[in-house]
């Protein structure tokens, strides 16, 4: 049976006293929407809205959520968006959430493939996905991050069981903690009192298929949801093949007093393949593949004899490679919607179990290392959220609420070993884990006061504590307790425009790797004590929005992140983590689109941003740049949709993203790294989608067709990993 153990220090406890108190006063406060006039609007709502895409005819929901209040569709204040797969997105090779960021400013995509599984696939504003938060309708998605470095599984969230996903870059409310990128909120689909079905099937290019089903309905007080997906293609890099089932269930249960109760389950079961080494000095060069490097997924790598430069040789991993992965999620709910006092309380617990198989180069039926793993082992949280409205000088929606994560391992083991392939000091061996090796919670309160049609003001206290303690006998502990004030200023000085100000003194604790390696890895002389992130996050928004038909935004930032947590390679026994003493980043932001008439409408975005490290005293390449390499200085975006009143719908997108610069070699050795570039690229992609029969506004048959990269660019999002040239998908969808 599973022990869950909450463990709050006595400032978190403080917090939840101030939370109690706070939840009784408002309790009996005056009705009336947070942030809202008498007549029931916001002063926002009383406007008409526009939307910063064309709104709906970009594809792109214009609307307000509870879990995390958008600002550039329907606040601007709030530098949130809100992106909606339409019928459009289905055709989208990678058929999974990750694909839909390409096309947002400050967010950045780094894959060696279009699907699959490689980690740190999304950057906000530079900053990972260990150094964002990412969710799943509202609770913690990250996991260990152990064995491979993989804290969110983008390929087990298909597309067809998502109902939208809600961005907000850098400093976020108070409700989110340990995140210096900003916050991802991926929503799934709810349930519906009359039965809805939705069916898809796509194929393309690359031996690439995909088909997806789901269904809700309602029966009596109960609601349910379903929905089961699978995912095949070749990919387009060497051994780069993706197998993947997932499946998805809800159950809801209506409760008096306007309170739900509910359910889920969620699982996924893929195999994909371990990117093989392609390039002419190896004496196994396909040159019918393009040329790569390579990517083992897993972890910890695993040393051969004839691998590495110079040393390319028979004894070494080949074609057939995979890792076969497995991963379980539950979750609990309890929650109350109503407008003048609602909660959320919820629990959810997941696992992952793992099979690495190391295929022979010389003899692709000979496997010469089998092992398994569990990244995930019965890891859980909780969070609990309540939100009160009251009016006092104005309108205030305050929140408040208290969380915990708690994050372990299981055991790795190696069933199968060749040692010939394996130098003696490198032999790969068995390993042990422990569950709840990390425990994080927290608490917050914030208010969201409307003081009139032209003034808002929103600030947060948070307070974290993080513990550590790994089962090893070097294991050394952490203990750290932060707090984290927030606040934002709005105001509106003319009709239809925003000026926005925010501050955040936000925090993010070492991940288990980062933990693991700072005891077990290279020791310096004068080894300091890990320490968390703490940054000031200053930010700058100005936003107009014209006639229902134009908007124009644009944002500025700038984040000083202290004692920023660096991993460099090639110090043994593998690594090096310490704290640097800061680094800066520094961007801007410009957002526009236009509604255009006939039914077509336009967007477009620029983004620039720079980063600096200062008192990286281990890393070597410094001596060549000051900057955190591999992110684009400039971006660029434009589109153009069209959407007919027959259903006929179509996009063009073009994305231009700027060169950018990698470190390759040792950065462990005086003058052993090099600085090498990335060329600059410009993709252009045409989707097409149009009913084939339809009856009323719920059932229809629609056919879609998408071509990306038309312009078969040669580019790379990760040094080393060709992306596809011109690829093409097409299908057919059915809702009834």
């Amino acid at each position: 049976m599973l022990e869950m153990r909450v463990k709050l220090s006595v400032d978190g406890v403080r917090i939840g006293l101030l939370v109690a108190l706070m939840t009784g006063f408002g309790t009996f406060c005056p009705a009336g929407e947070a942030g809202q006039r008498k007549d029931g609007k916001s002063p926002a709502e009383g406007k008409k809205q526009s939307s910063a895409r064309g709104a709906k005819e970009a594809g792109r929901e214009v609307r307000m959520d509870e879990v995390v209040v958008t600002a550039t569709k329907v606040r601007p204040e709030r530098a949130g968006e809100v992106l909606q797969p339409d019928e459009l997105d289905p055709g989208r090779r990678s058929a999974s959430v990750d694909g839909l960021f390409k096309e947002l400013a400050g967010v950045e995509l780094s894959r060696r493939s279009f699907a699959g599984s490689d980690g740190s696939k999304v950057r906000i504003r530079g900053l990972a996905e260990s150094r964002s938060l990412i969710l799943l309708d509202g609770r913690n998605l990250h996991g260990a991050g152990v064995y491979g470095g993989y804290y969110v599984d983008w390929s087990s969230l298909s597309l067809e069981d998502v109902k939208r996903v809600e961005i907000i870059r850098g400093a976020g409310p108070a409700k989110y903690g340990n995140t210096l990128g900003g916050v991802v909120n991926v929503v799934t689909r709810e349930w519906s009192d009359e039965p809805r079905t939705t069916v898809r099937t796509a194929g393309g290019n690359l031996g690439t298929w995909n088909a997806e089903v789901a269904h809700a309905g309602a029966f009596r007080a109960m609601r349910y949801s379903v929905a089961a997906s699978h995912y095949e293609t070749d990919g387009y890099l060497r051994n780069a093949f993706v197998d993947r089932e997932a499946f998805a269930a809800r159950l809801g249960l209506m409760l008096p007093w306007e309170m739900e109760l509910s359910a889920g389950a969620r699982f996924t079961e893929g195999e994909s393949g371990m990117i093989v080494y392609n390039h002419p000095d190896s004496p196994h060069y396909d040159a019918r593949k393009p040329k790569s490097l390579e990517s083992q997924l897993g972890g910890p790598n695993v040393r051969f004899w004839d691998h590495g430069d110079g040393l390319w040789g028979d004894r070494d991993w080949g074609d057939g490679s995979y890792w076969q992965n497995r991963r379980w999620e539950f979750d609990w709910g309890l929650a109350r919607k109503a407008e003048d006092f609602g909660f959320s309380v919820r629990a959810y617990l997941f696992n992952e179990n793992r099979e690495e198989y190391f295929y022979a180069l010389d003899d692709p039926q000979h496997v010469v290392l089998k092992r398994g793993s569990k990244p995930e082992d019965r890891n859980w949280g909780w969070r609990a959220d309540c939100h009160n409205r009251l009016e006092a000088g104005g309108y205030h929606r305050i929140e408040y609420g208290l969380e915990g994560h708690y994050l372990g391992y299981g055991d790795m083991n190696v069933s199968r070993v060749d040692p010939a392939y394996f130098p003696a000091w490198a032999l790969p061996t068995s390993s042990t884990g422990e569950r709840g090796i990390s425990e994080r919670s927290g608490g917050y309160v914030q208010d969201l006061w409307t003081v009139n049609d032209w003034l808002e003001v929103e600030a947060g206290l948070r307070f974290d504590s993080f513990e550590a303690d790994g089962p090893e006998e070097n294991a050394v502990a952490v203990d750290e307790e932060q707090w984290s004030p927030r606040i934002a200023l709005t105001v509106r000085p003319w009709e239809g425009g925003h000026v926005t100000g925010r501050y955040a003194r936000p925090c993010r604790f070492p991940t288990l790797p980062e933990y693991y390696w700072w005891y077990s890895g290279f020791q310096p002389a004068d080894r300091k004590d890990l320490r968390a992130e703490r940054a000031h996050q200053w930010e700058l928004e100005v936003g107009h929005r014209l006639a229902d038909r134009f908007e124009i935004t644009a944002r500025g930032y700038h984040y000083d992140v202290e004692d920023y947590i660096r991993t460099v390679f090639g110090y043994r026994p593998s690594r090096v983590i310490y704290n640097i003493d800061r680094v800066n980043f520094r961007g801007f932001e410009l957002e526009a689109s236009c509604r255009l008439p006939l039914g077509f409408s336009a967007w477009t975005n620029y983004t620039i941003q720079k980063t600096e490290k200062h008192g990286d005293v281990l890393d070597n390449s410094s001596e060549l740049t000051d900057e955190l390499v591999e992110l684009p200085e400039n971006t660029f975006g434009f589109g153009l949709d069209y959407r007919a009143k027959q259903g006929l719908a179509a996009r063009a997108t073009l994305r231009y993203v700027d060169g950018r610069h990698v470190v390759r070699g040792s950065l462990a050795a005086p003058g052993g790294s090099t600085l090498e570039g990335i060329d600059g690229y410009v993709n252009v992609d045409l989707s097409l989608s149009c009913p084939l029969l339809r009856s009323g506004k719920k059932k229809e048959c629609r056919f879609f067709f998408t071509v990306q990269n038309l312009l078969d660019e040669d580019y790379q999002e990760e040094y080393g990993y060709p992306m596809p040239g011109i690829t093409f998908m097409a299908g057919l969808s059915a809702k009834f």
